[in-house]
Parts: C-alpha cells; structure tokens; sequence
C-alpha cells in the first residue's frame, strides 16, 4: 500500500511509509530512494529526527558513504537538534577522513559535554562505537572517556552508556556490537 501511494504521491508520507517498510526489509537501497524523494525543507520532515536517522542508516548500511555524509550536512543546516552532528560524524568517519571526523568531533563533545540526557548519550556512544568499526581506537576511546567523566555523577545515565565505569569496559562493550 506504501509503495503504491509513493508512486501516486512521490515525496508525500506514502514515500516515508515506503522507505520504511524496504528499511524494516532490509532493502536499503530501496529505502534510501524512496526517502530521497521527499523535500525535508517543506513540511513535516524538517527536525523529525526518525527521518534523518532512517535515510543516513540506509545509505550507510549501502556503503554510499557521500551521500550519506551530503545527507547528514543537510540536516545540520536545517537547524536540527546535536543528534544530526553524529549522523555527520558518521559518514566522515566511514570516508576516512580523520582530520575533519576530529575536528567534528571536538565542536560535537564540546557541544554535549554537559549534557547527559539520553539522546546526547546515545549520540556519543555511537560515535565512538563508529570510530571504532573504522579503526579509529584511539578518538573512540576519547569520546568514551570524556563521557564517562561527564555523566559520571548520573548512575541511571551511564546505565544507558552500557553501565561501564572506565573507558576499557566501554570499548570493550562497543565490541561486542559489532
């Protein structure tokens, strides 16, 4: 039904219901085209943080890693929350690029570090488990210990961050993701 309104309606919420039924499929490179279709500076999409999430997923799990990364800078200019910054930090960390990944990533801590809310803890965990898929050990491990000591003081907020106490545990818990 998704995919019948995204043909009748491309970039409506008919394309949003058809990515996510090829992302729930894992048919990434359907998805991506059908959340392609849609116009994130009209409507409804704007800050919704479940679209961004979806279609940078998509592309990254396709290893289109540019648009990815072209993806991820537009929901940044868009305004949306320090959530967008991992999805940027993502894609410059699959790319390779180190030297704009650390810059990234020191304005993103810099932005978060007193912030241990959930999301802004979710955010850090995956971008140091990121670095670490791409062999970047040593940032990731920064990321890991910077909110450690941030999120310190907040036992039910490190119970999100895999209720580790040092960045070895961190690192190690990361691991067993992959």
């Amino acid at each position: 039904l998704n995919v019948r309104g995204a043909k009748l309606s491309p970039g409506s919420t008919w394309s949003m219901g058809a990515g996510n039924a090829m992302h729930n499929r894992n048919r990434m490179r359907e998805a991506s085209a059908y959340y392609g279709q849609i116009d994130p500076e009209h409507g409804w999409v704007r800050t919704w943080e479940p679209y961004w999430l979806s279609y940078t997923r998509a592309l990254h799990a396709v290893g289109d890693y540019s648009k990815e990364l072209s993806v991820a800078r537009r929901a940044v200019a868009l305004g949306t929350e320090n959530w967008s910054r991992f999805l940027e930090l993502r894609a410059l960390a699959s790319l390779g690029n180190l030297t704009e990944t650390r810059r990234g990533l020191a304005e993103f801590l810099r932005r978060t570090d007193s912030d241990c809310s959930q999301m802004n803890a979710d955010s850090r965990y995956h971008t140091a488990l990121e670095l670490t898929t791409h062999g970047d050990a040593a940032d990731a491990d920064s990321v890991y210990e910077r909110m450690i000591r941030t999120c310190q003081r907040d036992e039910e907020r490190l119970i999100a961050f895999a209720g580790t106490k040092d960045s070895v545990a961190a690192r190690a818990s990361a691991r067993t993701w992959l």
